[in-house]
């Protein structure tokens, strides 16, 4: 353990670390598509009200195809929980008023996270794809999923890619016994002088009344090509990092099983 009470290797490792069994047990496959709600799936029109419709609903929400979104996706109930079938994706447009955060200070605005889970508890994302459409700027500065104040919420064997530069892919924030496992990370590229940074798993960069997160499992997550060119490297070093854990009050994580390449720093602790 290290002095930020993180296990890198356990034997017996805490309940927290979830497995396909205990999501068996505990997702809801009382399910429902976006396309029952008015969804097009096309990949290109605006379906995020048609998501979240489906989401109030209670039931496990399947994307099933392309659906994209022109600004946040807000969760905003408990125990919501979404998966994928087939090819679906969740694609977050860059057109004129989407996805076009340039601003280093505006890390869950709506032009800037993709899913945002602030202060409810058990959510659940199993499996989903999501990435950056179209032509971002080299500037954009987009996350993909952030979570906060939150307890047991697991972000399991999701995808993401195509982002450009911003602390976290996934982004945790004060959140307790939960789980960031299995996902996969990969290619995304930080380019151009303006800020500093790109991670793959960002743990308290932001917490919530400065309450540190605990006991979450972050595991066997597969984080690669994670890199940026000579112009960003000339101004910043290489600041790319697979797992990033930002605070040492932030303890009790396992950290176990992650297979990190081509980035600048493996785990920063």
């Amino acid at each position: 353990m290290t002095a930020l009470g993180v296990w890198v290797q356990a034997k017996s490792p805490p309940s927290n670390l979830v497995g396909e069994a205990e999501f068996k047990s505990i997702f809801n496959f009382d399910s429902v598509t976006p396309m029952a709600y008015g969804a097009v799936g096309d990949g290109t029109t605006d379906d995020k009200a048609a998501i979240l419709s489906a989401l109030t609903t209670g039931k496990t929400v399947v994307i099933d195809r392309s659906y994209g979104i022109g600004s946040q996706l807000t969760i905003a109930d408990d125990n919501w929980s979404m998966t994928r079938s087939g090819d679906g994706e969740i694609i977050m447009l860059t057109g004129v008023g989407q996805f076009t955060n340039t601003t280093v200070g505006s890390k869950y605005a709506t032009n800037s996270c993709g899913i945002y889970n602030n202060g409810y508890d058990g959510f659940i994302m199993h499996g989903v794809k999501i990435r950056l459409g179209g032509s971002p700027s080299a500037d954009s500065v987009c996350i993909p999923i952030a979570v906060r104040d939150s307890t047991k919420s697991h972000i399991y064997r999701c995808e993401a890619t195509g982002f450009k530069k911003g602390n976290g892919l996934i982004s945790i924030d004060s959140c307790f016994d939960g789980s960031v496992n299995d996902n996969y990370l990969h290619d995304c590229a930080a380019n151009g002088a303006t800020y500093g940074q790109l991670s793959g798993v960002n743990v308290d960069d932001n917490r919530v009344s400065s309450v540190a997160s605990k006991r979450m499992s972050i595991s066997s997550n597969h984080i690669v090509n994670l890199t940026c060119d000579a112009t960003f490297i000339a101004a910043h070093g290489y600041q790319t990092d697979g797992i990033n854990i930002s605070m040492n009050e932030s303890s009790s994580h396992v950290i176990k099983g992650n297979m990190i390449d081509t980035v600048g720093e493996g785990i920063d602790c």
